[in-house]
């Protein structure tokens, strides 16, 4: 039984109308960068029957604003993820935890294989850009890769890697903001 909810869990999670959206197309769907969980819990407790979740994560440092929190962790957030996850009633029934680098775990997945993909892990452009080029064929036609902090001042390197690698084809989720989409053809 669970005995807590997602917003229970520190994070940063505006964009619950694009992962609502994700749900009702269900299959195979993949968030790129958890943190402590906070949307992985939205999402797989959203999920229809017979979707599946994964979430990916190394668990250690993405970027600066993270170095300190995951320093006070001892060096890594998957445990605290896991207990997240547990608490929450998903792990490991709704959802699967790989803890791996983006880069590695995308080669863990098939060609078209993914209904839909959030990138949210280091936001440096070089980063982004090394994500969406990982993931991209791994999405079938007709699904959507999208991503946090678009567009944000914060993290500039978000928009210059969607932009570099999608030109005009990207645009801001009609469903968050804050988020970058786009459908594959």
């Amino acid at each position: 039984m669970a005995n807590m909810i997602y917003t229970d869990i520190p994070g940063w999670f505006d964009y619950t109308a694009l992962y609502d959206d994700a749900c009702t197309r269900g299959g195979l769907m993949v968030e790129v960068g958890c943190f402590l969980g906070r949307s992985l819990v939205y999402l797989a407790s959203n999920a229809p029957v017979g979707a599946s979740v994964v979430g990916v994560d190394h668990g250690g440092v993405g970027y600066a604003l993270h170095a300190e929190f995951v320093a006070k962790k001892g060096g890594t957030l998957i445990p605290t993820l896991l207990q997240n996850l547990t608490e929450c009633g998903v792990y490991p029934e709704k959802v699967s935890l790989i803890v791996a680098p983006s880069i590695a775990a995308a080669k863990l997945f098939g060609d078209s294989t993914i209904d839909f993909l959030f990138i949210d892990a280091d936001h440096a452009c070089d980063a982004v850009l090394a994500d969406i080029t990982a993931w991209r064929s791994k999405v079938k036609p007709g699904g959507m890769i999208a991503g946090h902090d678009y567009k944000n001042p914060d993290h500039p390197g978000v928009e210059e890697a969607v932009t570099s690698y999608f030109g005009s084809g990207v645009c801001t989720s009609r469903f968050s903001p804050s988020c970058w989409e786009y459908r594959t053809p």
